[in-house]
């Protein structure tokens, strides 16, 4: 009878055949590992438990590992219980990780050729079938109210030629004439009536559209070539009758109680104000068939490509007046904000302007950029870069800068002070930044509006040379911040060749004063000469050079005028300053002297008057 507590004894294969017994491992070795008999293991694992029990086996019964290791076991009797009875097998930890199923590795095909892109075609394109499309979205608006008209005494005259009312670019010019000399109050109309330039930039509009969906529609090079004559030409008349109509109103119909001419043109270019990240105050929004802001740099190049050297003076001039004059309206100056209609609008719509070089150019051809019979107190007043230049923050010019930033200053506290001083800095230098690139747009935009620039900037300082007297009288000459404004721009200009190491200070010519007229210098007082040695000096430079001397380098005009405006602009300023600061202290010293004095207390004032 056996031992209830020893496991029954091994079947004799168990003892012969490693492979079963690991086999059994796996199975009954393991019972209470319930997770490892139920789930499938890995290979790596039933390896690692087939070595483990084999090598459980030899351990335990050595001569048995041995006759199972030979190569032909022979098979013998069976061995007693007690010979073979293993030890009772100590249970196997489990492993600590989740064994993970086994994935089945991937199975690599071999890519199969794709086949090529086909070669996209070009759009099909009809060039009479577009050209008529094109031409009728370009000159007829959206029919809205009294945007479609009749044109027909046209239409009988092309009949009467037996010519086809497929429109064409040979008939635009007509087109255009007729529409802009309709007039659609004779007929039944709704809506409103625009102005010829109104109606005109509006084509311009729909035809820069019309482009831009040529070269998106896919067509080919042959065919893009074949249309371009067709949007040049389109683009030309436009763009003459609308240079015309700003130039004269009248040659087209206008209707009443709408303005018309300039001013058409300075409305978008205010709107760069509110357009910009300085300003955004508007929130009103533009037709789609009217210019906006992102339109102007463009509208403004066509205009200057098609009347450079044909009257563009005469198209652009007008628009500068009005945004000269808009800046000198604005009576609060830089203590207000200036959007819309006020300075900085004018100021920004400036900017756009002279952005295109022959517009910039054309600045300086103007009669009022630097006009003759000028005095030191008027040439701020009477010129067009006089206007924007003449903004400060001095209250002798513009008294509402007092009454805005520094209101009952007695209960001001100091940060308050700093923090209105901090806005009117930033005002300023928004203010100085824009003028030089006003200035700085004009120099680069030619050899002679470079020449004009200087001569400008030299009248204006000759103009103001009392401004270095002792005793002068404000109203005389030009304001302190007409001259600190312009002398910023001219420090400005001369950053390049004023580098820290003074790399370029030989270009500067050392006897530009003797042999130059663009400063008056005949009246300064001079330390180491006199006047006849002075004189002698500049008659020997001049000799020196001879009659065909070159004119001197603009880095020599810059550096000159700039020293120049140092002295009568920020240094005359300072001293102006210092008298007002001291003058200020004598009225406090005379009113603090009044108010300790109480012997007129209790007299009548006939009697403090006879002691006077």
């Amino acid at each position: 009878m056996s031992n209830p507590e020893q496991p029954p004894n091994p079947p004799v294969s168990s003892l012969t055949n490693p492979q079963d017994d690991a086999d059994r491992v796996c199975h009954v070795l393991l019972p209470s590992e319930s997770l490892l008999v139920t789930r499938p293991l890995t290979p790596g694992l039933q390896i690692r438990l087939k070595r483990l029990a084999k090598l459980q086996a030899q351990q335990s019964n050595p001569s048995s590992s041995a006759a199972s290791s030979s190569s032909t076991p022979a098979r013998g009797p069976s061995p007693s219980p007690a010979a073979v009875a293993p030890p009772k097998p100590k249970p196997i930890p489990a492993p600590s990780k989740r064994p993970e199923p086994a994935t089945t590795p991937p199975v690599f095909q071999p890519l199969k050729p794709t086949a090529a892109p086909k070669a996209s075609t070009p759009a099909k394109f009809d060039f009479k079938t577009w050209e008529n499309e094109t031409i009728q979205t370009v000159l007829k608006p959206p029919p809205s109210g009294s945007d479609l008209v009749y044109l027909s005494g046209l239409a009988e005259d092309l009949r009467g030629e037996n010519t086809s009312l497929d429109l064409n670019v040979d008939l635009v010019d007509q087109l255009l004439i007729s529409r802009l000399e309709f007039d659609p109050m004779a007929v039944q109309t709704t809506g409103s009536v625009p102005t010829s330039f109104e109606y005109l930039s509006s084509c311009w509009k729909r035809l820069q559209a019309a482009r831009n969906l040529l070269t998106r529609r896919g067509y080919s090079g042959t065919d893009v070539a074949q249309a371009t004559p067709v949007i040049t030409k389109l683009k030309d008349l436009i763009i003459s009758y609308a240079g015309l109509s700003l130039q004269e109103p009248s040659m087209f119909y206008q209707p009443p109680g709408k303005e018309a001419g300039p001013k058409e043109l300075v409305k978008p270019l205010l709107g760069l104000a509110t357009s910009s990240l300085l300003t955004s105050l508007s929130n009103t929004a533009t037709p789609a068939d009217q210019l906006e802001p992102s339109d102007m740099e463009q509208f403004i190049a066509d205009i200057a490509a098609r009347f450079d050297g044909d009257g563009l003076e005469d198209v652009v001039g007008p628009v500068f007046s009005e945004l000269a004059n808009l800046i000198r309206r604005d009576t609060q100056g830089l203590a207000g904000t200036g959007a819309e209609n006020g300075w900085r609008a004018g100021l920004l719509a400036l900017e756009g302007l002279v952005a295109v070089k022959p517009v910039a150019a054309a600045m300086t051809r103007l009669s009022d950029w630097n006009p003759v019979g000028l005095t030191g107190a008027f040439v701020e007043h009477l010129t067009l870069l006089g206007a924007p230049a003449r903004l400060s923050v001095f209250t002798r010019e513009f008294a509402q800068i007092g009454t805005t930033y520094f209101s009952e200053p007695e209960k001001r506290t100091r940060s308050d002070v700093e923090s209105a001083n901090n806005n009117l800095r930033a005002t300023l230098h928004v203010l100085q930044q824009s003028l030089f690139s006003i200035v700085n747009a004009v120099v680069r935009s030619g050899p002679a509006p470079r020449e004009a620039c200087l001569s400008y900037l030299a009248t204006a300082l000759n103009l103001n040379l009392r401004r270095g007297g002792m005793r002068i009288d404000p109203a005389t000459v030009a304001s302190d911040g007409y001259m600190i404004n312009l002398q910023t721009v001219l420090l400005r200009l001369a950053e390049p060749f004023l580098d820290a190491k003074f790399s370029k200070i030989d270009k500067v010519d050392p006897t530009f004063l003797a042999h130059s007229a663009r400063l008056d210098i005949s009246e300064e007082t001079r330390i180491k000469a006199t006047s006849d040695e002075a004189k002698a000096f500049s008659d020997e430079v001049k000799q020196q050079l001879g009659s065909n001397a070159a004119a001197p380098n603009f880095i020599s005009e810059v550096f000159y005028l700039t020293a120049a405006f140092n002295h009568y602009g920020f240094v005359r300023t300072l001293s102006t300053h210092d008298a007002l600061e001291k003058s200020m202290q004598d009225i406090q010293d005379h009113l603090e002297s009044v108010e300790a004095d109480r012997s007129y207390i209790g007299v009548s004032a006939s009697s403090v008057h006879l002691r006077m």
